[in-house]
């Protein structure tokens, strides 16, 4: 296994938090790595700090705004590792993240993927139960112990998510949900339930915080596009097809909230009824969704 990582940040009007992403990257004790930042349009001056960055490893890359999808995408073509890790320019690693997600990948060779326990504003290490391990089904671990790959805590095999077409470029919400589950698809991953990479979740810029809920319909509509392709061409393996199945149910329900949040009331109806069959592990959907029509109806 070669030693040096890829690692790539999308950096999208970040200036207030990309030095501190880069300094924990460059702070990392397993030293030989690339860095790749990607500018996605910055109408700020992160990527002069980035420039200002006086070490061999870092490389500043600038395009238009495509999405954070396509600056992942294109760090990743432009990386020739074996192993990459995506770092989120709002977010931050410990400095193990990448010699001990880098030691289980070298452990467990049939793993695609690595990831590990998050700090972050809203939680901490306490509420993460699970033990660590090879996790053959992901979405089931996902469902049972609420862990879940993110676009900072995971090292992923570049081949592998290169050979799926890596990030979809077409929506800016849910796109790295879709890659985990597609890339889940491919093989085994491991965790590391220790808090590794420390999440930003009080930034009110980051994509997924100003996402509004048309914008968070789209990308769940995505998933389960991508889920129903997969299902129909058998690539989901037997082994994971019950959780897929009921995965994907609860993003149904997401989808149809969304949709009532939207004030898409007759869409989001339809999204439940059709897509989510009433269970005991189908209720808080259900529930949700009727207090947004009851709190509709008495405006």
């Amino acid at each position: 296994m070669s030693d040096c990582i890829g690692v790539v940040i999308p950096l999208h009007n970040k200036q207030a938090y990309v030095h501190r992403a880069i300094d924990s990257v460059l702070r990392q004790s397993h030293r030989a790595l690339q860095l790749t930042v990607v500018d996605d349009g910055s109408t700020d001056d992160g990527a002069e700090c980035v420039r200002r960055v006086a070490d061999s490893r870092v490389r500043l890359v600038r395009t238009a705004c495509y999405g954070p999808g396509a600056a992942r995408n294109l760090g990743m073509r432009i990386t020739e590792t074996e192993w990459i890790a995506f770092l989120d320019a709002d977010d931050c690693w410990e400095p193990s993240f990448l010699e001990k997600t880098r030691n289980a990948a070298s452990q467990f060779p049939t793993v695609v993927a690595v990831f590990t326990g998050i700090h972050s504003n809203w939680s901490n290490a306490g509420s993460y139960t699970a033990a660590g391990g090879v996790i053959e089904d992901y979405l089931a671990a996902r469902m049972r112990w609420s862990i879940s790959m993110s676009s900072s805590t995971v090292l992923v095999r570049r081949s592998t998510l290169a050979s799926i077409g890596g990030f979809r470029e077409d929506t800016r919400y849910a796109e790295d949900t879709e890659a985990w589950f597609r890339l889940s698809c491919e093989g085994p991953s491991f965790y590391i339930p220790e808090p590794l990479a420390r999440i930003e979740m009080q930034d009110p810029t980051s994509t997924t915080q100003s996402a509004d809920s048309m914008a968070r319909a789209a990308g769940l509509q995505l998933l389960l596009e991508s889920y129903e392709r997969y299902r129909g061409g058998a690539r989901i393996p037997a082994h994971c097809v019950a959780s897929c199945r009921r995965f994907m149910q609860h993003q149904r329900g997401r989808l149809a909230l969304h949709l009532l949040h939207a004030g898409k009331h007759s869409a989001g109806i339809r999204a439940l009824l059709a897509g989510v069959p009433p269970g005991t592990h189908t209720w808080r959907e259900y529930l949700q969704c009727a207090v947004v029509l009851l709190k509709a109806r008495g405006r």
